[in-house]
């Protein structure tokens, strides 16, 4: 199994905090976020590891070195998570991969919820939860994935995607494809879940596993951070 890191963004709702720094680079404890996913890769098997970068690429390949491969997204300021994604899709060939968000900070054990579900060829990593405004809501149906939206109204939404997935071969293929289409339509902007939500309307089997409690949190906010450091943080320590 391989791994892909979306890594591109320019961390714009974050800039007062890290000015030029990229936010996958942020240091929590004595490690930056991408270092700790790489470390948490490594623990369950993987590394083979992809990182696609865009903003500041050189100081993300400067702190990581040659524990990597790095895949280039030039059109990283206008386009979205999918794009970058896109930029992947050699380095993945036909592999299984886990698929995650370069700002998260997450517990290890997480990884392997994905790894050891064997149904669906896509799974999604969701935290079953009351969502505020701007979650990624997830709609689901049993264990089946229905649609994720920062749009779904807070009374219906599951819960949030924490922003890791895993690939089969199947599923890698097809969600490359609807990449593709939706790339030739224009939609450059969109999220990575515009093309989980046309491949659930196509029926592909779409599953999702749970956080069963465990510690992680997305950083999209400077308030993000200080849950990361003070709450989240902490909590994985201890795991």
């Amino acid at each position: 199994m391989k791994a892909v890191i979306v890594a591109a963004g320019m961390s714009t709702r974050i800039k007062s905090v890290v000015k030029d720094l990229p936010k996958s680079l942020i240091e929590v404890g004595d490690r930056s976020l991408l270092m700790r996913s790489i470390e948490n890769l490594n623990s369950v098997g993987i590394d083979e590891i992809a990182i696609v970068v865009g903003h500041e690429f050189k100081k993300i390949e400067s702190h990581l070195g040659n524990l990597v491969t790095y895949v280039h997204n030039p059109w990283y300021a206008t386009t979205n998570n999918m794009g970058s994604l896109w930029f992947a899709r050699h380095f993945v060939e036909d592999d299984e991969f886990l698929y995650l968000h370069a700002d998260l900070l997450y517990a290890r054990n997480l990884l392997q919820f994905c790894i050891d579900k064997k149904e669906g060829a896509i799974v999604l990593l969701v935290e079953k939860k009351e969502c505020v405004p701007e979650d990624m809501k997830v709609l689901v149906s049993g264990e089946r994935f229905i649609e994720s939206s920062k749009e779904i109204p807070l009374n219906k939404a599951f819960g949030e995607w924490t922003g890791i997935t895993k690939f089969n071969a199947e599923g890698g293929q097809k969600m490359f494809d609807e990449i593709r289409s939706l790339l030739y339509e224009g939609q450059f902007t969109v999220y990575d879940t515009a093309a989980f939500n046309n491949l659930a309307q196509k029926g592909v089997d779409i599953r999702v596993v749970l956080t069963q409690g465990l510690p992680w949190i997305e950083i999209d906010y400077p308030e993000d951070l200080e849950i990361a450091l003070n709450e989240i943080f902490p909590r994985i320590q201890n795991q």
